[in-house]
């Protein structure tokens, strides 16, 4: 599986799970991937088989240098983006600090599969 970058990024012989139809997705869709965490399902009293983390080997393809990922979502109008690795700065709008990074927002995480916080 490869990400279009330049150069192109890319896990070999990475296992994922493909589904031929979804019920209720967009048409224009033509394909999902998923970014859990490595954790179990916090509220679940079964334990889970956590997948192939595609981040995770993405570093250890040596594909990116950090195991995080960052994401903007815009109207349908605008573009949205993903970046795998360090997050792109040139892409975040606002006043750059001292260090000349502008500013942004870590939220800490719960130890759940899915990313969610208790704000």
């Amino acid at each position: 599986m490869c990400i279009p970058a330049t150069p192109n990024i890319c896990v070999p012989s990475f296992e994922y799970f493909a589904f031929s139809s979804w019920k209720g997705s967009a048409k224009s869709l033509s394909g999902v991937l998923g970014l859990s965490q490595n954790q179990q399902l916090m509220k679940s009293p079964d334990a889970i088989d956590v997948a192939p983390l595609f981040v995770d080997r993405l570093k250890k393809s040596g594909g990116i240098k950090s195991a995080r990922f960052s994401f903007a979502m815009s109207e349908q109008s605008e573009t949205s983006y993903i970046d795998f690795g360090n997050p792109n700065y040139s892409r975040v709008k606002g006043e750059k600090n001292s260090i000349g990074i502008p500013p942004t927002i870590t939220l800490g995480c719960n130890d759940d599969f899915f990313w969610s916080n208790n704000l």
